[in-house]
């Protein structure tokens, strides 16, 4: 019996190697994100006779949700699409299309590297960043007033 778990054990530990590696189907999985914003807002409050002021209560209200899946195609390729579903409404809301774009990352002379698609361009700051991940609520209205309001 003893002889029998030696190699038993051998091969689970073989196995789990193997399986730390990080090669077990990664090139058949996709990745997936769902990735939700959710904003809270709130008015100054109305000024009432006595010179003081009453506040409402915070409105807590779906903003976004956006799906993102990215995968793989072969060792040379990877494609990702960005698809967002805006609030507050998700049943009447239509699911828009953000970016959807292929990468060629190896295989091409001189090293370059080449995607087609539509994808942010890396222009400015906050044109590169997706609104979820902006260290502020807003966008700079700089920004809005010339590019037009980012979703």
């Amino acid at each position: 019996m003893k002889r029998l778990r030696a190699p038993l054990l051998w091969v689970l530990l073989g196995l789990s190697a193997v399986a730390r590696s990080g090669r077990a189907q990664t090139t058949v999985n996709p990745d997936i994100s769902a990735i939700p914003r959710f904003l809270m807002q709130t008015n100054d409050g109305e000024l009432l006779p006595e010179g003081k002021r009453r506040f409402s209560r915070p409105d807590f209200m779906f903003d976004e949700l956006e799906l993102v899946v990215g995968a793989n195609l072969n060792p040379y390729a990877r494609a990702d699409v960005i698809l967002t579903v805006p609030g507050p409404d998700l049943e009447s809301a239509k699911l828009g299309i953000e970016e959807v774009y292929g990468t060629i990352l190896r295989g091409l002379p001189l090293d370059l590297n080449l995607r087609v698609g539509k994808y942010r361009v890396d222009y400015g700051k906050i044109n590169m960043v997706h609104p979820h991940a902006w260290p502020f609520i807003s966008q700079p209205l700089a920004q809005e007033r010339f590019f037009g309001k980012m979703v």
